[in-house]
């Protein structure tokens, strides 16, 4: 069965209950590869570290990141008085509000446990707005004087305003992740970010100078861009990048902003990383466009080309080089049937924990995999789920070409399971 937003199901149920029992981070995750700034907190692994100096996890040039960690037992799950919160739905419905959730725990899951969930989950909440739109002439994100429904209600939704040619959608995203974005539209799209808080754009104000955040950062980083036409099957890449480390004082246009002493060494990257739990991604189209929309956190528009690894080496790569790897067909990009989906029914099955994967507690379990697969016993730890078996499962499901290939990662799904055990 497939969850469509706005409606209560025995689905949507399962997800709320798992929300709410679960104490989620009020701090971004991070794993190797990814960029952390100067002054955040962040959680790696089972740490709380906070950056001393910005840079890309992993690196082991002289551009790598500096931290410290203030705390190392960290327990996904486990509240933390001021460092985790829960989420407890206010409405009955699969609610914009419950969707955005289920992308922070997705998120926390896939950076802890190292399993990536993402490509079955869609960024789009399902949320509309009338309050702002993307100026073509301008390429500038303006407020717009009037809001006719409830912004991201049912009714909003179902009916929006005619008053204008266009329609824009509000997606939540993070800095520095890339965004595949698939739609047909065959008419100009507009895509911006910007910074919304309480339906307003944000301003603040440092060393008495207003600044209006979404004109600034797009202003710097060239961030509003403009499509003729996108297809469903091929998607664009969108990454709102913010890794600036010049100082706020000496940037362009404040030059003869006076900071108080304890802001004298506030970057541009550090400002706007301050407000990002208010970044959105506005998408702007015709306002008769009907088409399905997905947007994955990730690059997706390579899926149906065959790459080719020595399997002899996996156990070597990373996880998001594996990750990259054992990518099949995905069903949010699979289909337009003007039908906006939240998540793949996949999503469940692990969310059940109905997929044998690498957090698989039961060693038999992944034993009778290895078995079946051919695993050397002397060469891999038996019960382990390691990345050899990982790419030889995916590798063989796909090269069988007797099921469809999608949704596919390596990891033990109920396909794979008819396929090893028919």
């Amino acid at each position: 069965m497939n969850q469509l937003f706005f409606q209560n199901t025995i689905q949507s149920k399962f997800i709320k209950n798992l929300l709410l029992n679960t104490s989620l981070p009020i701090i971004n995750s991070v794993q190797d590869g990814d960029y952390i700034i100067t002054g955040f907190s962040y959680l790696y692994n089972n740490y709380i570290i906070k950056c001393s100096k910005s840079g890309v996890l992993g690196n082991t040039d002289d551009n790598q990141p500096h931290f410290d960690i203030l705390k190392n037992d960290f327990v996904f799950g486990r509240t933390y008085i001021r460092n985790t919160n829960i989420f407890e739905s206010s409405s009955n419905t699969y609610d914009s509000d419950t969707h955005r959730y289920l992308g922070e725990y997705l998120r926390f899951y896939r950076d802890i446990f190292k399993t990536n969930l993402m490509p079955f989950y869609n960024c789009f909440n399902g949320q509309y707005t009338s309050k702002f739109y993307i100026d073509n002439s301008s390429l500038t994100v303006k407020q717009n004087p009037y809001d006719y429904y409830k912004q991201g209600g049912e009714e909003f939704n179902s009916r929006y305003y005619y008053r204008e040619t266009f329609k824009v959608i509000q997606v939540p995203i993070k800095f520095n992740k890339k965004y595949t974005i698939a739609l047909d539209c065959n008419a100009n799209v507009i895509i911006a970010p910007c910074f919304i808080n309480h339906g307003q754009l944000i301003k603040c104000n440092y060393g008495g100078v207003n600044i209006d955040l979404t004109t600034e950062f797009n202003k710097r980083y060239s961030s509003i861009h403009v499509y003729s036409n996108i297809n469903f099957k091929h998607p664009v890449v969108e990454e709102i990048i913010n890794q600036d480390t010049n100082l706020l004082s000496t940037a362009s246009g404040f030059e003869n902003i006076v900071l108080p002493r304890d802001l004298t060494s506030l970057s541009l990257e550090q400002l706007f990383q301050r407000y990002e739990k208010y970044l959105y991604l506005l998408i702007q189209l015709p306002n008769d466009n009907s088409s399905s929309i997905t947007i994955l956190e990730g690059d997706y528009t390579n899926l149906d080309c065959n790459e080719i690894f020595n399997i002899e080496e996996v156990d070597l790569l990373d996880n998001k080089t594996l990750d990259y790897l054992c990518k099949s067909n995905l069903s949010l990009l699979n289909i337009n049937d003007n039908t906006r989906y939240p998540y793949a029914n996949r999503l469940i099955e692990y969310l059940l924990w109905n997929v044998i994967d690498n957090n698989e507690e039961i060693g038999d379990n992944v034993y009778r995999i290895q078995k079946i697969i051919g695993i050397n016993e002397d060469v891999h730890t038996p019960g382990y789920y390691d990345n050899y078996l990982r790419a030889k499962v995916f590798t063989n499901f796909k090269e069988s070409n007797k099921y469809v290939n999608l949704d596919i990662n390596g990891y033990v799904d109920k396909d794979i399971e008819s396929f090893l055990y028919t």
